[in-house]
């Protein structure tokens, strides 16, 4: 893949529409991890970060 290639070890696609964050890892095998409603999201790369996804979307409700 072409961002493993460049050194891009992890990158997050967001689906506003869908309320779902696709996560994909190269060191896991580059397969993604789907999280949405009640999860939390975070990084090995940045320790101590998180992302309530909840949250996240919670603007675009209502």
């Amino acid at each position: 893949m072409l961002y493993a290639e460049h050194g891009v070890q992890e990158y997050w696609l967001v689906w506003p529409g869908q309320e779902r964050v696709e996560v994909y890892r190269f060191a896991e095998g580059g397969l993604p991890r789907m999280v949405g409603a009640g999860d939390v999201l975070g990084s090995p790369l940045l320790p101590g970060f998180t992302l309530d996804v909840d949250a996240l979307f919670a603007r675009g409700r209502g």
